[in-house]
């Protein structure tokens, strides 16, 4: 009688049932996995959702109390809006403060200043004044005007006119020698923005 060998077979079935079991634990794996993200999606979609309706509700009862308020909404807005407008005027206010402190910090102190006129939009101060003799009215044009060693407010310094005076006693004998002067003296005129105005009291 032949012999048959059944070996070759049986490991070709087991080795199906393995790739089999293989597949099984897989697919339960993907399974598990899907089931799971689809939990934390769920759990994440919740969470969204109450957050949003706990964000409408905070707005609906804000909504209400402005509503309440009435007047006071009304106050705080105009308040709002009139420092707005404070703030602008600030920004564009111009204060002859700084030229003025710059003259007085830079002038000689024998030149004595009688007239001054200042045209902010072109930035030029036009400046009159007296001087005990001549070089004293050099030494004040000399010290208004800038240099790269000695910085000063103004750009340029042109002197515009320059006279003797005399007063003289009955007699014809003079008593009094002195010179007037006329300069123009340019500055940038953002110098002058920005400052800040003398506000009153409570004027918030």
């Amino acid at each position: 009688m032949a012999t048959i060998n059944l070996a070759p077979g049986t490991a070709y079935l087991a080795s199906i049932r393995r790739r089999r079991r293989a597949l099984f634990s897989l697919s339960i794996g993907i399974v598990v996995l899907l089931v799971v993200m689809w939990g934390i999606l769920a759990g994440l979609q919740s969470s969204a959702a109450r957050a949003l309706t706990r964000s409408q509700a905070q707005l609906q009862g804000l909504e209400r109390r402005i509503i309440e308020a009435g007047d006071d909404v009304t106050r705080i807005t105009l308040f709002e809006e009139r420092i707005d407008a404070l703030e602008e005027l600030l920004a564009t206010h111009v204060s002859p403060l700084p030229l003025l402190q710059e003259i007085e910090r830079l002038l000689p102190a024998p030149t004595v200043l009688i007239d001054l006129e200042m045209t902010t939009r072109e930035g030029q101060l036009i400046v009159s004044g007296n001087t005990p003799n001549i070089d004293e009215v050099a030494q004040t044009l000399a010290s208004l005007t800038t240099s790269p060693t000695r910085k000063t407010m103004f750009t340029a310094v042109d002197l515009a006119s320059i006279a003797r005076n005399e007063t003289a006693s009955p007699d014809g004998t003079v008593t009094t020698i002195n010179y007037s002067f006329q300069a123009t003296l340019n500055f940038p005129p953002e110098a002058l923005q920005g400052s800040r105005p003398n506000l009153p009291p409570n004027s918030l």
